[in-house]
């Protein structure tokens, strides 16, 4: 398997590309006392920690995303997209958004 793919969704190679990812905000307990917010993956059972990023957000972008995405449409071929790949900037582009279940 190479390095670079992450076995998740029970499958060792998932996709690679998200419309709409989510990931679970949480805390965990430190050693000594005190809490700390983590991110959970469940689709690849991953946690995120702050680290020597700013945020949990900035450690997420840093170690799980290699770009984003959007599609526009072709200027000279009916119904079909073009994908615009560009790598993060170096501001954190994600976003925290809460869910409530009800």
């Amino acid at each position: 398997m190479s390095p670079f793919l992450r076995r998740g969704q029970n499958v060792t190679n998932p996709p690679s590309l998200f419309q709409n990812h989510v990931v679970v905000s949480t805390r965990k307990t430190l050693p000594g006392g005190g809490t700390q917010e983590v991110l959970y993956d469940p689709s690849y059972g991953v946690i995120y920690e702050i680290g020597a990023a700013a945020s949990v957000l900035r450690s997420m972008q840093n170690s799980a995303i290699a770009g984003f995405y959007t599609t526009v449409l072709h200027p000279m071929m009916e119904d079909a997209r073009i994908m615009r790949i560009r790598k993060p900037a170096n501001a954190t582009e994600l976003k925290q958004e809460p869910f409530i279940l009800g």
